[in-house]
């Protein structure tokens, strides 16, 4: 079998992602014709025609979409397995985890990691999207789920739980009265729309309709309403451990709700050895702490 045509096999890419072989040549820094060269080349080893011109527009033909796809995936997985090798000697750690979860609990804690572990470089990047660790340059990871995907190595870091919390000023005098609810403004996060109606359930009153409601994107936005005062959120415990603790949050009912799923720390199976993560799974199985931390009360 002859070798893979990988230069034509880049120049294709490329075109397939301009949909130009004058923007194509551009990003490659050689010439439009070398380009086409390569493409037309490409297309008489495979037999079939990959880009095809309607009017002034280019557009890829079905085989053509198919090989952009994969040439997509290809390069893109080898660009990351080489940027892994070439930070291997750095102790690097990358991490991708929602902004709410590296807020209110990974940021309080790294600081005892990062004594015990000072050689490391730590990365993190927020988002609320999953991590894809095929497609992205990631080592650790965080998956919300009941259990975790198979062939990803796990920790669960917290149960998801509920509890209901505002801001002393804003709960006032008030007794803890399931009534003083319908006056209120609820705050909700899109990424967690169940919390209001299990926890309203666990409450017996499913059907309570408070004055008025906020949603926010994510719930870091929702936990400074709270802190704010702009109304009551049903928070998870381990994200406010400190505002409950220092007063600025108060849970004027004891009850929690649970959804049935899981926090859990990820990474692939096959990287669960590499020293960095194995170092920081290992920090998290050993009971990592937050310093000063609270508890809900």
């Amino acid at each position: 079998m002859s070798p893979l045509p990988l230069t034509a096999l880049r120049a294709f890419e490329k075109v397939a992602e301009h949909l130009s072989f004058t923007r194509a040549a551009e990003a490659l820094h050689v010439s439009q014709s070398a380009v086409s060269q390569q493409v037309s080349q490409l297309e008489e080893r495979v037999g079939k025609r990959l880009v095809e011109r309607s009017g002034r527009t280019l557009r890829l033909t079905p085989h053509g979409e198919l090989l952009a796809a994969a040439c997509q995936r290809s390069f893109t997985a080898l660009e990351r397995v080489l940027q892994q090798i070439s930070r291997g000697g750095s102790q690097a750690l990358q991490f991708k985890v929602p902004p709410t979860f590296a807020m209110k609990w990974l940021m309080p804690r790294l600081p005892g990691f990062q004594v015990l572990h000072p050689q490391l470089e730590l990365h993190i990047n927020t988002s609320v999207q999953p991590v894809d660790f095929e497609s992205e340059d990631v080592d650790i990871g965080m998956q919300r789920a009941v259990q975790p995907d198979p062939g990803l190595h796990a920790i669960s870091v917290m149960d998801e739980t509920g509890i209901l919390v505002c801001s002393p000023r804003l709960w006032g005098k008030r007794k803890p009265r399931l009534a003083e609810l319908k006056a209120m403004t609820l705050l909700l996060s899109a990424n967690r729309r169940d919390d209001w109606p299990l926890w309203l359930r666990l409450m017996g009153v499913p059907d309570l309709q408070p004055a008025n409601q906020i949603e926010f994107s994510f719930s870091l936005l929702m936990y400074q309403a709270a802190l704010e005062g702009l109304g009551i959120c049903i928070a998870q415990p381990e994200f406010v451990e400190r505002d409950l603790a220092s007063g600025q949050l108060i849970a004027p009912f004891p009850e929690m709700v649970s959804t049935g799923r899981r926090h859990f720390l990820v990474c692939p199976e096959r990287r669960r050895h590499d020293p960095a993560v194995a170092r920081f799974f290992s920090w998290i199985q050993s009971g990592a702490e937050a310093r000063p931390a609270g508890r809900v009360r």
